[in-house]
């Protein structure tokens, strides 16, 4: 590949994880500047504004509040980003690709498919189901904690989905099922790929479900760990399986995740959530295995 056009498309990748690959931000208590007025702060948390108001409040309070990042935040998106960039274009072929190749000829013979169709037309309704139908019954019962702690999950799993499909179809990258070698293809000229693509909705959606509910529920730490363990493994499996390249698990988990706490950090009732988040170490699929990336505190 020409090295200016190597470079510009380092540039898009880096652009598009700027947009999408927030950080958690100002915490819950930080007194919103006069130009965020009517995006964070008073009017805009869960009971205060509907569920799809606040969705859209997200996705342009988001991007828009780069500037107030810490440096932690930094580190996290530095971090990240070079991950992403090193697997995806780290050589000629790059790691990605590399990965994939070494998939299909040493893992794929041993292990069984994971991400079928039926899985992925049962284990997708399944969860929407559950979540939704949990948010009801706890709106009905009168149980206004637990209707919160999924309305907040279910509004991260929406913004996050905004922003990857749009990267989707402005990135264009092929699947590992086409070519095998990963090309980035432009805006609106690899639709017939999607849902593969970068980032990846199936760590993302996981990771947005769970950054979410762990900063709102604070539930014990084993739960914890089995949650990131079970995220992950499906996350893993679909890199395996060839839905997507390793880079695009990491991208869509550590997106996922930002978003799932800054939703709970901005969009939680004041004093609703169990606690302020601390740091924390997040297990994502990486080359040859699992890496760790910090996930700044809100």
């Amino acid at each position: 590949m020409p090295p200016l056009r190597r470079l510009a498309r380092i540039g898009l990748a880096a652009a598009c994880l700027v947009l999408a690959g927030p950080a958690a931000g100002a915490a819950p208590a930080d007194v919103a500047r006069p130009r965020d007025a009517g995006f964070v702060g008073a009017g805009t948390r869960w009971g205060e504004a509907p569920f799809f108001e606040r969705v859209l409040r997200d996705l342009v309070a988001i991007p828009a509040r780069v500037d107030r990042w810490a440096a932690d935040e930094w580190v996290t998106f530095g971090v990240v980003g070079a991950g992403v960039a090193g697997l995806w274009f780290g050589g000629d072929p790059s790691p990605d690709v590399r990965l994939d190749r070494w998939t299909r000829d040493h893992v794929n013979p041993h292990v069984p498919k994971v991400w079928t169709v039926t899985l992925e037309f049962t284990f997708w309704p399944a969860l929407v189901a559950a979540v939704l139908g949990t948010w009801g019954w706890a709106t009905v019962q009168d149980r206004p904690r637990i209707a919160q702690g999924l309305s907040l999950l279910s509004e991260a799993v929406v913004v996050f989905h905004a922003y990857h499909v749009t990267l989707k179809v402005l990135v264009g990258r092929e699947r590992p099922a086409s070519t095998g070698e990963g090309r980035v293809r432009g805006p609106f000229r690899n639709l017939g790929s999607f849902p593969s693509g970068t980032p990846s909705g199936h760590a993302g959606t996981l990771y947005a479900a769970i950054g979410a509910g762990f900063a709102f529920f604070d539930p014990p730490a084993w739960l914890q760990v089995a949650g990131h363990a079970a995220a992950l493994a499906l996350s893993t499996f679909n890199v395996i399986d060839h839905g997507h390249y390793a880079s695009e698990a990491l991208w869509g988990a550590a997106m996922g995740w930002s978003i799932g706490r800054w939703i709970v950090a901005h969009r939680a009732a004041p004093g609703a959530a169990a606690k302020r988040a601390s740091p924390h170490v997040v297990p994502v699929p990486v080359a040859g295995g699992v890496g760790l990336a910090w996930a700044a505190a809100f």
